[in-house]
């Protein structure tokens, strides 16, 4: 699996850190474009892309990839239901055993498959969310690095899991991943603890997942996203920083985005 030129992974350390972000596009040459002007992005030519469908894999710099690993693929794939948004992967020690699990609590899962990083399996939680689970070879060392909120504009700081149920979805991940929960800032939130990068769950709104990108001017990225024809939401500012939710990019993939203080 990739590595950022430290030598820290890009797909997760531990069993439930997230091991790869697939974003779903109807037209991916689009997405291309706008996530480049957006954060920076570019797209190594002739850079496979994942083997499920048409894609590519950003990188911020030459060489220096997005963390954790983004890829993006063409969402409306034959004989799978068309998704749009990200969609989670998740490291698992034993795929089989995960696999039979995400059935035995009420989601759906294929059998796991052999690809050039690991194994995979694609899944649906109890709600009907998609997700991947990845068996992957075992990562460098841990050197101390903190990867909790990404390490440089473009990368990911946050992922916000928007559910029908958060009893429904602490049953499911809790187990299936080990993942546990604390209170979050208002009622409709949990804080997921112990997942890279950090992650909460929130009931309300549209299911999904919406990522929290890290920019370095969240003024000029606000500018940026009306400029490339998306939307992006007014900057608030929070304890760790500014912040612009509910934003929208030209395809209508929802994103947020923090200046970390």
């Amino acid at each position: 699996m990739p590595v950022i030129p430290s030598g820290r992974p890009r797909n997760g350390r531990r069993p439930g850190d997230v091991s790869y972000l697939s974003l779903a596009f109807p037209d991916v040459a689009r997405g291309e474009r706008f996530y480049a002007g957006l954060l920076g992005w570019t797209f190594p030519v002739g850079q496979p892309g994942r083997p499920q469908g048409d894609g590519v894999t950003p990188e911020v710099e030459p060489g220096d990839g997005v963390t954790p690993e983004v890829g993006m693929w063409d969402g409306a794939r034959p004989g799978s239901a068309a998704t749009r948004g990200a969609v989670p992967g998740f490291r698992v020690e034993d795929i089989g055993v995960s696999v039979v699990r995400v059935r035995d609590l009420g989601g759906t899962a294929t059998d796991a498959v052999e690809r050039p990083y690991g194994l995979e399996a694609e899944c649906s939680d109890n709600q009907g969310l998609p997700l991947f689970l990845h068996q992957l070879p075992d990562e460098p060392a841990d050197d101390g690095t903190d990867l909790t909120n990404g390490r440089q504009h473009g990368d990911v700081a946050y992922l916000t899991f928007e559910v029908a149920d958060l009893g429904l979805a602490e049953a499911f991940y809790g187990p299936l991943l080990g993942w546990s929960f604390s209170a979050g800032s208002v009622d409709e939130g949990r804080q997921i603890t112990g997942v890279t990068p950090m992650a909460g769950l929130w009931a309300g709104g549209t299911p999904g997942l919406i990522p929290a990108y890290r920019v370095d001017d969240i003024g000029v990225a606000v500018a940026r996203t009306a400029e490339l024809g998306g939307v992006a939401g007014p900057i608030d500012e929070r304890p760790y920083g500014l912040a612009a939710d509910f934003c929208r990019d030209d395809q209508g993939i929802r994103f947020h985005l923090v200046e970390l203080g």
